[in-house]
């Protein structure tokens, strides 16, 4: 469940170089990555422990058919199943694990797509993308193109 860190002196530079139509795409990589727990009030004090986190805003997002923890100050939010669907048989068959990512994007990228499913989670507008392989269900959102209430982590969920 834990992230790990590696420091990695390189420039950025001569580690990233987007090319082409990559150097203008109108998203900016991963903003967080949301990782599925069983006890998200165990999960939250650990997270906290082992990384010095404030104290994250509490929600619930209903594409994941879960309640979330959203650190602002860090790229991660923690999601425990509300049922016994997808989330809960993910969690049994794998344990904790990434169930969902959010993209950075560009004001204006939405217009790109006919089919987001349009939710929020702390305050922040989530689209989410028609993506569904290889799990069978919406995983990949854009989120920064607007805003609800303000940036990570603030505002109501």
């Amino acid at each position: 469940m834990l992230p790990f860190l590696i420091s990695d002196r390189t420039p950025r530079t001569r580690r990233v170089q987007p090319t082409g139509d990559l150097a203008s795409a109108p998203v900016s990589g991963v903003d967080s990555v949301i990782v599925g727990v069983r006890d998200l009030a165990a999960a939250v004090d650990r997270l906290r422990t082992a990384l010095d986190l404030d104290a994250p805003v509490r929600g619930s997002v209903e594409r994941l058919h879960a309640d979330v923890a959203v650190f602002g100050d860090a790229p991660v939010a923690l999601a425990s199943p509300r049922d016994d669907g997808w989330l809960a048989e993910r969690l049994e068959a794998f344990g904790p694990l990434p169930v969902a990512y959010l993209l950075g994007s560009d004001p204006g990228v939405t217009d790109r797509f006919d089919d987001l499913e349009t939710g929020s989670m702390a305050g922040r507008r989530v689209d989410w993308l028609p993506l569904t392989d290889p799990v069978g269900r919406r995983y990949l959102g854009l989120v920064g193109h607007t805003t609800e209430a303000g940036p990570r982590g603030e505002g109501r969920t």
